[in-house]
């Protein structure tokens, strides 16, 4: 007797319909903007829209991604084509001097973005995006998207080093230490070790290595991991 869930050619093509019509979605719908951008946070009735259509950059590692796997999945070049050029978008319009990026944009309203380092980033918003660059390299083997990853993990590196493995979130990239009173967080450290680390296996460079390795050992050090084995939220 048979045992288990039995996946027949009618599943197979259910799944691909879904998949094709989210992917269409995301492609012709959520981008419906003056920038072409995906919105991540999108209304379908306008009149009926509540908060702004906002286009964020750790989006990479979500909407992004899937859109590539069905392309990549399904034989789709036009999907594929689709998320490379929705990279270049974020690096032609919102890519800093540092190699960090302005990571979110109210698609309405901001005609004009600043890029110049004098202005707060969040380096959280970097890690799902940093999570999709090296996973679209994993994806699509472009290097392409290889570069843009480690272009961010590079900028990454200098927060990294100057507060020994405790990230804080906001910086003033020009201004190298200063922090919008914020905490590090536990589990985006992690996260961030997480990448490096993958980056590591696919680069070979140890300094990924090292930033990662330099993040745990600073949050195993705190009171809290110490004393009952715990990381605390931040």
């Amino acid at each position: 007797m048979q045992k288990g869930p039995i996946v027949t050619s009618e599943h197979i093509e259910l799944s691909r319909t879904l998949a094709r019509d989210a992917s269409d979605f995301i492609r012709h719908q959520a981008t419906r903007n003056s920038r072409g951008l995906i919105a991540s946070r999108f209304f379908w009735s306008r009149q009926e829209k509540w908060s702004p259509v906002i286009a964020d950059f750790d989006d990479i590692g979500d909407h992004l991604l899937f859109v590539a796997w069905f392309g990549t999945e399904f034989g789709d070049d036009e999907s594929l084509a689709f998320v490379k050029n929705q990279m270049e978008l974020w690096v032609r319009d919102f890519r800093l001097p540092c190699g960090l990026y302005v990571s979110t944009c109210d698609l309405e309203k901001q005609a004009r973005i600043s890029r110049t380092n004098w202005q707060v980033v969040s380096l959280y918003d970097h890690h799902d995006a940093l999570l999709g660059m090296v996973s679209l390299y994993r994806l699509t083997h472009d290097e392409f998207y290889l570069n843009l990853a480690v272009e961010v993990a590079d900028a990454l590196l200098v927060y990294i080093g100057k507060f020994n493995g405790l990230v804080p979130n906001r910086v003033i990239p020009a201004l190298r230490l200063a922090v919008i009173k914020t905490s590090s967080f536990s589990t985006v450290c992690g996260l961030l070790a997480e990448e490096l680390v993958e980056l590591y296996t696919i680069t070979g460079k140890h300094q990924y290595l090292g930033a990662a390795e330099r993040i745990i050992d600073s949050w195993t050090k705190t009171p809290l991991f110490r004393q009952a084995g715990l990381f605390a939220a931040g």
